[in-house]
């Protein structure tokens, strides 16, 4: 055995396996759902529109972070350390992807602020009747060849990457759920932590709208019982309630 780990070794290369690390989230509740937020790994949020997404993300950035700014959405107010934040709009899907592998040996987190508005290549140099004519899934290709590489290379630096995801409307489904995220099979598979993200009622000070009640449900956690739910707190001035750390 140790003559043929030995020749493995010298041509593939033998590391041992790391057990996941995990780091709080600063949310109580989620943690308590999740046990924390694993490294090197890739996390995806996702819901329905105007459901703090984004606000959630960067709570959850731990470190030198990157954020990758394709809605030109975010709010300086939601940062926690502005000393360590970084701020790139890269034109592309291809773009960002390269851009994650090269910032995944420098920073503790990366920030994709949102999938789908980024375009991919051919998109750019396509007429808009074209594009509108028929969809051949261009892009979820791209992330199913990009993700198991980039997986194994988040893995090895402990960079965490969080894909901020949004929904779409299921075609001509009338049963189960009518919608879905975007990104393809790939993004679900290669993700380690998956965190769906819904706002239940606004809450209001007197006639203002001053912040929500959202609920995250776990639907994936690798590393613990999926499915767990927590009820979260964002107040539009001071980011989540009852943050921590």
């Amino acid at each position: 055995m140790n003559q043929a780990l030995q020749a493995i070794a010298e041509r593939y290369g033998v590391r041992p396996c790391r057990v996941p690390e995990f780091v709080p989230s600063g949310l109580p509740a989620l943690d308590a759902v999740t046990g924390g937020i694993p490294v090197g790994r890739i996390v995806d949020i996702h819901g329905a529109e105007d459901s703090g997404k984004t606000a959630l993300a960067l709570a959850l950035a731990r470190g030198t972070t990157l954020f990758l700014d394709g809605e030109c959405k975010l709010n300086p107010a939601h940062v926690r350390d502005p000393g360590n934040f970084w701020v790139m709009r890269p034109e592309t899907l291809e773009g960002v992807l390269e851009v994650c592998r090269t910032a995944a040996q420098g920073f503790d987190t990366v920030i994709v602020d949102s999938i789908e508005a980024f375009p991919i290549r051919t998109e750019q140099e396509l007429s808009l009747s074209v594009m509108f004519g028929s969809y051949d899934g261009s892009r979820e290709k791209l992330l199913s060849r990009a993700l198991p590489i980039l997986a194994r290379e988040l893995c090895a630096s402990g960079c965490t990457l969080i894909l901020v995801n949004q929904m779409r409307n299921r075609q001509g489904v009338m049963y189960g759920r009518v919608d879905l995220s975007t990104g393809g099979r790939a993004l679900t598979y290669y993700a380690a932590l998956r965190l769906e993200l819904n706002r239940v009622e606004y809450v209001r000070d007197r006639q203002d709208i001053t912040g929500q009640k959202d609920r995250v449900w776990a639907s994936k956690c690798k590393y613990r019982t999926p499915g767990g739910r927590a009820d979260l707190l964002l107040d539009y001035r001071r980011g989540w309630l009852g943050v921590t750390g």
